[in-house]
């Protein structure tokens, strides 16, 4: 388990991503940013809440699991796929919004 607040900071993450891989095609294509645009709202949010150290252990333990999550049974590989991405892509984003709130 995470220290403090960090397994607060994982559940709102994962619960972001799924949030994330909900948002329908056409609305990722007519936004100006797609969705990177709502990968970086995501992070400043759960950046403004979650202290430092929580933000780095929820952006690790998510490119963790997008480096190691399997295809269940129920899953297609694309949809499998695309769960890898969107972890990979809040946690990193996660890492890189944390790194910059920290120098201001």
């Amino acid at each position: 388990t995470f220290p403090g607040k960090g397994g607060a900071a994982l559940d709102a993450a994962l619960l972001a991503v799924t949030s994330l891989l909900m948002i329908p095609n056409h609305e990722r294509q007519k936004d100006r940013g797609g969705l990177g645009e709502h990968v970086d709202t995501v992070a400043v949010a759960l950046v403004d809440e979650f202290s430092e150290m929580d933000v780095d252990q929820a952006a690790m333990a998510l490119d963790a699991l997008s480096l190691n999550v399997g295809v269940p049974r129920d899953m297609h590989e694309e949809a499998a796929q695309a769960l890898r991405s969107h972890l990979r892509m809040l946690g990193q984003t996660l890492g890189n919004q944390n790194r910059s709130s920290a120098g201001h």
